[in-house]
């Protein structure tokens, strides 16, 4: 674009909201979706709008990713195995538009004040980013000292992460989960915030016993937990069923390799309960160690942010679901959980975060917040990337 272009105009692709729209203009403008047109938009003065034909391509909503370890992460097997931190292009390249960042093993040599630095960074390169304070341990690590405060005063975090059923988390009581939760829930009233306790799911026997035993003993709504990975194995999967029919939302760790996760997605993508009370969120950045049955590290690997994408192709491309089926997982889903308003669905007035894609699903242009941050032959990268 020009100086004197303000406004983008996308012609004629055919739009998944993620509902079927059909072949629509989209007018952009400012960070916003001014409009959406069955009928061919013209905007005039010409030299205020950059078009851009579509004619046999795909619009959708750009993915939102809620688990993203943004500074790195990692450590289980030393300091050799600290992961790298985000780079912005490479979101970008994944269609990913909107992040939220997480702490996990290690909250020591990483930190929540390095974590809030990095998403205003990314806000400032018009990305869209969150946090949730907190990390496995607890108690839970802050920024302000108090969780209540982190919540309500820091515009960036939407809740607190914490691990359970793991060899790593710190085994937190009954009455520190709940004393955790209460204080959550009221920060999200007076924060205007989800308050959201995302919890990582480890794969011991207990899976989300002490949850249930919250929800019977203390007057909790099951919306302020949103465990994750919980697809790490079978017997979790079904609980998350459990969960979910409670009215409950789960996050799935993405995985195109996992025939179990395939299948899961598959089956629930048929029933509209489980198929709108499930996200789908990479892990990237974050170190993906595997531990035999006495606890014993045997391999470590590193989280990427394509895994949205490429899984989305797969349901797509080789297992014959429906796009408007796929995409509430990646985009409208998250949105609602996270009470992003103004994203996760291509309507007038919401963020314009857009994803134009071939028809076999290659990502050929990325809007984030009205600004165009990828073309065919161009990717927008953090100030030092090309000089690294």
């Amino acid at each position: 674009m020009n100086s004197n272009q303000s406004m983008i105009l996308l012609k004629g692709g055919e739009v998944f909201s993620p509902k079927y729209l059909g072949v629509r203009d989209i007018l952009i403008g400012g960070k916003e979706i001014l409009s959406i047109s069955e009928e061919s938009l013209e905007i005039k003065p010409k030299k205020y709008v950059k078009a851009i034909d579509l004619n046999n391509k795909v619009v959708i909503p750009g993915l939102i990713d809620l688990h993203e370890h943004l500074i790195g992460g990692g450590g289980e097997d030393g300091p050799t195995s600290r992961t790298p931190e985000a780079k912005i292009s490479e979101l970008i390249k994944s269609g990913v538009t909107t992040a939220v960042g997480v702490l996990g093993t290690d909250s020591i040599s990483r930190s929540l004040n390095d974590l809030l630095t990095k998403v205003r960074s990314l806000n400032l390169e018009h990305f869209s980013a969150f946090m949730y304070t907190g990390a496995y341990r607890y108690p839970s690590p802050t920024i302000t000292g108090d969780v209540m405060k982190d919540i309500m005063l820091i515009d960036q975090i939407l809740g607190v992460k914490i691990a359970l059923s793991d060899h790593r988390s710190s085994f937190a009581s009954l009455n520190d989960l709940a004393k955790l939760t209460s204080d959550v829930r009221v920060a999200g009233l007076l924060g205007k915030k989800p308050g959201i306790i995302h919890i990582h799911m480890g794969s011991a026997k207990e899976k989300l016993d002490i949850i249930w035993q919250l929800l019977d003993d203390f007057p909790l709504p099951i919306t302020q937990f949103h465990p994750t990975h919980m697809n790490r194995n079978e017997e979790l999967i079904t609980e998350g069923k459990k969960f979910v029919t409670k009215g409950g939302h789960i996050d799935f760790t993405a995985d195109p390799t996992d025939s179990l996760l395939l299948e899961t997605l598959m089956n629930w993508s048929k029933d509209q309960q489980l198929k709108t009370n499930v996200t789908l969120s990479s892990d990237a950045y974050g170190s993906l160690p595997k531990f035999n049955s006495d606890g014993k590290l045997i391999g470590i690997d590193v989280g990427k942010p394509d895994i949205l994408i490429k899984l989305i192709k797969i349901l797509f491309l080789e297992n014959n679901l429906k796009l408007p089926d796929i995409l509430p997982f990646f985009t409208s889903n998250p949105a609602i959980i996270l009470h992003l308003t103004r994203k996760g669905m291509v309507q007038i007035n919401n963020n314009a975060d857009l994803l134009v894609l071939s028809p076999d699903l290659e990502l050929e242009y990325v809007f984030c917040n009205g600004k165009v941050m990828k073309t065919p032959s161009w990717i927008f990268k953090g100030k030092f990337e090309h000089k690294l």
